[in-house]
């Protein structure tokens, strides 16, 4: 498992929250690196994966074009997931969060307007952008966690109640807090 960093927030934040939950063997195949993502060497850290998942959770244009320009090729040769955080699906947003609201049009990083909206991709962020760009280019479907909850557990009583025991844990745990789940 390899983790990436730009700062200090996984050593100052995540990891102090993870270590009250988690068992000291959780973190044994853990790389958490200091790093930059734009210049690591992913080919050599990625030459034995063989169903790698990325999460994807850092933002801008030139971080896209490391994901989707250097990362995600390392990646095509084996069954692979990529995860992205920022993004919702405008099919189960509010109906109110399509208007402007007399806000004006969204303008892309640090913007504190309106989300963006593609298709059914919500998003503040200029990677939203860049995946719909290349997932159009590429053929490749977008799934988004919302639409596979409603779709595949809204009707499914016990996988409701397992997800929602889950969320109760996880909300009561103190190394949540009080980021989302």
């Amino acid at each position: 498992m390899l983790s990436l960093d730009g700062g200090n927030a996984w050593r100052d934040q995540t990891l102090p929250r993870l270590r009250a939950v988690l068992p000291g063997s959780w973190f044994i195949p853990l790389r958490a690196l200091r790093q930059d993502i734009l210049t690591f060497d992913f080919r050599s850290a990625l030459a034995t994966a063989r169903r790698p998942l990325l999460f994807w959770d850092a933002h801008g244009f030139e971080v896209a074009e490391c994901v989707l320009g250097a990362i995600l090729p390392e990646l095509a040769p084996h069954p692979h997931l990529v995860i992205m955080h920022d993004l919702s699906d405008s099919r189960y947003t509010a109906p109110g969060s399509f208007s402007y609201d007399g806000q004006h049009l969204w303008k892309g990083v640090g913007s504190s307007g309106p989300r963006l909206k593609l298709g059914m991709i919500d998003s503040a962020e200029a990677q939203a952008v860049s995946i719909l760009d290349f997932a159009t280019r590429n053929r490749l479907p977008l799934h988004s966690a919302d639409h596979s909850f409603h779709v595949e557990l809204a009707g499914d009583a016990i996988a409701l109640r397992s997800c929602g025991s889950c969320l109760e844990a996880c909300s009561r745990s103190k190394a949540i807090g009080s980021t989302s789940v």
